[in-house]
């Protein structure tokens, strides 16, 4: 890679970069959405890949790359841990060093991420994981190490809270019902139908379900707010 490219080109180059190898990991084991962030970090949403998991838990996984490992990251707080101060069982961070000749991969789940200190940046509370813990924690770990504590993880998540999240980081509109696999395209003889047409009714139920259970959180929310004082006439 050229070292008289700007800055601005470095970062999306290097974005582009985390994101590729995380997607990569993360098919293994994982059905996978993108919703893009910014040059340097992007959230994946993941749900295992199989067709029978009735009420199964969707993750949202964060993924940043740096070249070198000299700077600190920070990670939003709400990210991490729910209204109840609660480090959330759907979260994870993905962190990509290196270059094409030696890479690694950091993986942080939000108990690991609430146990750094909290900072203000730009008005936000953040968690701020300093450089030197990167280098000199026990968070570098093998791909399988992470799937598999992604999907333990995932299996204890509360059903709820977790709709509730994916709906705060993923609107309707960004997900594409229709997106597959190329491979699951193909003409594949096999006893449950055509794979496609499948696949995209089971989003579109799960998209409505979301919307309804979005609907239900937010009148439940009004009722739980409201005070019986404000509500009546007291004359």
């Amino acid at each position: 890679m050229s070292e008289n490219q700007p800055n601005w080109l470095k970062s999306i180059q290097n974005g582009q970069l985390g994101e590729a190898r995380a997607k990569a990991l993360l098919l293994n084991r994982f059905w996978v959405l993108e919703r893009s962030v910014d040059t340097e970090s992007a959230d994946y949403l993941i749900q295992r890949r199989e067709f029978k998991i009735n009420n199964s838990c969707l993750g949202i996984v964060q993924v940043k790359y740096l070249r070198e490992i000299n700077r600190p990251l920070y990670i939003t707080k709400e990210d991490v841990v729910g209204e109840d101060s609660i480090p959330r069982k759907d979260f994870f961070l993905l962190l990509f060093t290196g270059n094409e000749d030696n890479f690694d991969i950091y993986f942080f789940d939000s108990e690991d991420i609430s146990s750094f200190e909290l900072s203000v940046i730009n008005n936000t509370l953040k968690y701020h994981i300093p450089s030197k813990d990167l280098s000199g924690g026990n968070y570098k770990v093998s791909p399988v190490i992470i799937l598999n504590r992604m999907e333990s993880r995932l299996t204890h998540a509360d059903y709820l809270k977790n709709r509730k999240f994916v709906l705060s980081k993923f609107s309707n509109e960004n997900i594409d019902i229709t997106a597959i696999m190329p491979e699951y395209n193909e003409p594949i003889d096999n006893w449950w139908g055509n794979i496609p047409v499948e696949f995209t009714k089971i989003k579109k139920s799960a998209m409505d379900f979301m919307k309804d259970l979005d609907d239900m959180y937010s009148e439940i929310r009004d009722i739980a707010n409201e005070s019986s004082h404000g509500s009546h006439d007291q004359s």
